[in-house]
């Protein structure tokens, strides 16, 4: 999202700041709108590739609410191939942006080596 903004002539150095942008700035709207967008894309092909019950977004973005949530939702459901998979629950992760973090951790602690 940052590169986004950047190459549209914005001035960011975090995700946050372009997402507290987007009510006041062009740029930041369009950088926001094209992340949510990609990243959207990207859960509609698990989605078609994977069918699975529910898909679970983690990490700082997928955390976030608002405009980019939308669009992401809003593309991914646009890009899934079957009518009854486009009802597959998107949910943002409850863990945060550590969410990877957390699970790596869990998955090494149960690993016996």
């Amino acid at each position: 999202m940052v590169a986004a903004y950047r190459a549209l002539g914005g001035r960011a150095r975090r995700a946050q700041e372009v997402l507290d942008l987007y009510d006041s700035d062009p740029l930041a709207a369009q950088a926001v709108v094209q992340a949510g967008s990609a990243a959207g894309q990207g859960v509609a092909l698990l989605v078609n590739v994977l069918d699975p019950h529910a898909l679970i977004v983690g990490g700082g973005l997928g955390c976030v609410d608002g405009p980019y949530w939308q669009c992401l939702v809003a593309a991914a459901r646009a890009q899934i191939w079957a009518d009854a998979a486009r009802r597959t629950p998107l949910l943002r992760s409850s863990l945060g942006p550590d969410a990877a973090a957390i699970g790596a951790a869990l998955r090494a602690d149960a690993d016996p080596g």
